[in-house]
C-alpha cells in the first residue's frame, strides 16, 4: 500500500473499472490493485460527484516569512561581518525586519540566496608527483 503520494491516474481508472464490473466488492478491488478499501470508496464517491479520479490538487503551503523582499537585507547583515552565525543574524534581522523567526527559517533563506555559512580555508595546490614522491618517502615504497 502506498502512502503519502497520489495514486497514478492509470491506476485509479483501473480501480474504478475493477468496481463499476458490478462483480466484486469494494474489498476484492482493494485487495487486487493492492490499495484500502478506503481509497475505492474514495475514488467511487469522487467519481459519482465530481465525474473523474484525479487526484485533487495541491492545496499549497504556509507563505514564508523571509522571502525575496527580504533577501537584501540578510546580505547586507552578512556582508558586514561574514562569520557571523545564524543567532546573531537572526538577532539582527529581527532589530531591522520587527520579524522573529527561526534559525532554521534563516538558514533556509540564505541557502535560497545562495550564502553559505561554511567558509572555505583556501589550500595551496600541491602538484601529484609531489604528493606521490612525499608518501613514497614517508612509506618506503
Amino acid at each position: 500500500m502506498q502512502t503519502g503520494k497520489a495514486y497514478s491516474l492509470d491506476l485509479r481508472e483501473r480501480v474504478i473499472a475493477g468496481y463499476q464490473k458490478g462483480e466484486t466488492t469494494m474489498k476484492e478491488v482493494a485487495d487486487r490493485f493492492a490499495v484500502s478499501r478506503s481509497c475505492v470508496n474514495n475514488l467511487v464517491q469522487r467519481q459519482k460527484q465530481t465525474g473523474s479520479v484525479a487526484a485533487k490538487p495541491h492545496g499549497g503551503g504556509a507563505v514564508a516569512k523571509v522571502n525575496a523582499t527580504h533577501y537584501p537585507i540578510l546580505e547586507a547583515i552578512i556582508d558586514g561581518q561574514n562569520d557571523i552565525t545564524l543567532l546573531e543574524i537572526r538577532q539582527r534581522f529581527a532589530e531591522k525586519t520587527e520579524i522573529l523567526v527561526s534559525q532554521s527559517t534563516i538558514c533556509r533563506a540564505l541557502q535560497k540566496i545562495e550564502l553559505t555559512r561554511k567558509k572555505n580555508i583556501p589550500t595551496p595546490k600541491i602538484p601529484k608527483a609531489a604528493l606521490r614522491a612525499a608518501f613514497k618517502n614517508i612509506s618506503g615504497f
